[in-house]
């Protein structure tokens, strides 16, 4: 039953600061329409269709445009060409300023995506020299000169800093070496090729492995 109890306890419980939702239709505003393009997962061809058709209704909002996912892209244009059905990204090997640009424009340091590439692209956005270089791995100072040790010695130090000129770094990081990955086919291919190097040259299984491949030596 409603009483004087429940009248006190109803009035307690009022937020004064409580709004009720507007009846108003809501008019979507210009990053509103790009996020929720983005949400969708919708192509340019996608979202254009979507914002005609909110614009048909009179949902949009003063300055809000269709036609900006027609150039959606064009910031992001200058680094990539396209050469038949691949895609390219462009920069040159230690010029560190487009592949900065792009992270940048992608918003990486928000995100920190894990980074999947092959040792070279590792090697760049690490900023380590490039060539042949004493201490190539972004992990650890395992040194490609000393060969006497490449099938002797299984643990090296491990790379505790990147500091510019210092230990083959050439550029300060581009991202955290926690989010590298090598590629798996990279590590199996490693392992193999380390492998047949270490095999006996007079056994029966690298004279096998030579009758397959010819150009083995």
């Amino acid at each position: 039953m409603y009483n004087k109890e429940t009248a006190e306890l109803l009035e307690n419980t009022i937020d004064p600061t409580y709004i009720p939702p507007s009846s108003e239709p809501h008019l979507i505003q210009q990053n509103e329409l790009n996020d929720l393009a983005r949400d969708l997962g919708l192509s340019k061809q996608q979202s254009e269709l979507l914002g005609s058709r909110l614009q048909e209704r009179n949902l949009l909002a003063q300055g809000t445009t269709i036609t900006f996912f027609r150039k959606r892209n064009a910031n992001f244009s200058v680094f990539f060409k396209i050469e038949g059905p691949i895609c390219l990204l462009c920069f040159n090997e230690g010029d560190l300023d487009n592949l900065g640009a792009v992270l940048r424009a992608i918003k990486y340091e928000d995100f920190k995506w894990q980074i999947c590439g092959d040792l070279k692209m590792i090697a760049i956005l690490m900023g380590l020299q490039g060539g042949f270089t004493k201490y190539c791995c972004f992990l650890c100072l395992w040194d490609s000169r000393d060969q006497k040790q490449h099938f002797v010695k299984q643990s090296w130090p491990l790379r505790k800093s990147y500091t510019p000129g210092e230990q083959n770094v050439f550029n300060d990081p581009l991202v955290d070496p926690k989010n590298e990955l090598l590629l798996p086919l990279h590590i199996k291919l490693g392992l193999i090729k380390n492998f047949v190097k270490g095999m006996d040259r007079e056994g029966s299984g690298f004279k096998y492995l030579s009758e397959l491949f010819p150009k083995l030596k």
